[in-house]
């Protein structure tokens, strides 16, 4: 639930260029609450193209909906904090990742060296 709030107010643009002969940038927009919503609305899309077949096929996995949503990442109040920690995320997940490629590259030398 979280994630799809995420993916439909906040956008991410790279390379976006605002003005002709400036250097490219990334940028962001998020759509911050003031004050929670008192009935939530939400409507799923549950049906994925395939291109293979050219027509649309519904997906029929569960979708977990909390009986009590926090919406406490989503607030105006919250922004410097929320985007603080997203950045430590992100940070996080490259982390994670370089550690991985050290991990396969450092089993790969080893399964050369024996």
């Amino acid at each position: 639930m979280y994630v799809a709030w995420e993916k439909g107010h906040c956008a991410q643009l790279e390379n976006y260029r605002h003005t002709e002969g400036e250097p490219p940038s990334d940028a962001s927009s998020t759509l911050w609450m003031n004050v929670a919503p008192p009935i939530l609305i939400v409507q799923m899309n549950r049906t994925k193209f395939d291109p293979t077949t050219g027509n649309g096929e519904k997906k029929q996995h569960m979708v977990p909906i909390e009986p009590v949503l926090n919406c406490h990442r989503f607030m105006y109040k919250n922004r410097l904090l929320v985007e603080q920690t997203r950045k430590t995320a992100e940070d996080m997940r490259e982390y994670l990742k370089r550690m991985e490629q050290e991990l396969l590259n450092y089993d790969n030398y080893t399964s050369k060296t024996t």
